[in-house]
């Protein structure tokens, strides 16, 4: 299945939000490099889900298509909380196309959402999943935790969440600060735990969504030997990246994001013959 997180990162006066998964697909077999966080073109804010694939990737694709065929969502000028009712809208229409509703499992399956509103500039967040007592899907609040003394925000969808936020807890016990990339360091502690059998896997995925409402996604690799990936895929031997990249092993420590597009990638080289 999948770990998909969400959370506000209030720290030392920066207010974003972050998007963190895992990679891995399960259908009998293990797949590491699926895609499991998708920005949202226009109001640029971010969807990611956990469970069925063959459920969500029609979800969002739907999605995505609605917002870029009508201008007042694809130039992004609408309330966040419209396009997450017309998010849930669409869900709900696709569920009852479902002709074997019990083979599909909804209850499976899990969106979260997350961005900030074109009207009040503010954090926007919700869970979106299964009721079974209304049998339709519905958009719920993100959970809550205390970081340094302070309520922050973590939404979770997917697998192994009582041991997920007990690492979370024992990082943050241990840090005693404001929010910061504290769940995505639980999040790679989990994963380092994990087997082939396991349902959770692959290279940690992230993307950051600014309060001036743009998306940065971020390359990822373990450390400074292992291999780069983008959206959970590692790049081939010849592909470079102009994200930044996040090297797991050095969590709050010099070098944990590296920018491949830095002063001296910037320097110009004339052409032979001529002054500048």
């Amino acid at each position: 299945m999948t770990i998909s997180l969400v959370w506000q990162r209030k720290f030392a006066g920066i207010d974003e939000i972050l998007f963190a998964s895992d990679s891995r697909l399960s259908a009998g077999y293990r797949w590491d490099c699926a895609q499991k966080i998708f920005p949202i073109d226009g109001p640029n804010f971010c969807i990611s889900f956990a469970g069925s694939t063959d459920f969500a990737f029609p979800c969002i694709f739907h999605f995505q298509r609605m917002v870029r065929n009508y201008p007042r969502f694809s130039n992004g000028a609408a309330p966040i909380s419209v396009f997450a009712k017309d998010f849930v809208a669409i869900v709900n229409q696709l569920r009852t196309l479902v002709d074997d509703k019990l083979l599909a499992q909804f209850h499976m399956t899990e969106f979260l959402l997350a961005g900030y509103d074109f009207v009040t500039g503010e954090f926007y967040g919700r869970s979106i999943r299964y009721d079974t007592k209304s049998d339709r899907y519905q958009a719920f609040h993100l959970g809550g935790i205390r970081s340094g003394g302070v309520e922050a925000t973590v939404g979770f969808a997917g697998d192994k969440k009582a041991e997920y936020f007990k690492g979370l807890g024992i990082i943050l016990d241990k840090q005693r600060t404001e929010l910061n990339y504290q769940p995505l360091e639980a999040l790679s502690e989990i994963l380092g735990k994990q087997d082939q059998s396991s349902p959770i896997g692959g290279s940690p995925q992230v993307v950051k969504v600014y309060r001036h409402r743009n998306y940065l996604p971020y390359a990822v690799r373990k450390n400074s030997s292992d291999p780069i990936s983008l959206f959970g895929r590692p790049l081939l031997d010849y592909e470079q990246t102009l994200y930044p990249i996040m090297e797991i092993d050095k969590f709050g420590g010099e070098g944990f994001i590296h920018y491949p597009t830095g002063e001296n990638s910037r320097r110009l080289t004339p052409p032979k013959g001529t002054q500048i």
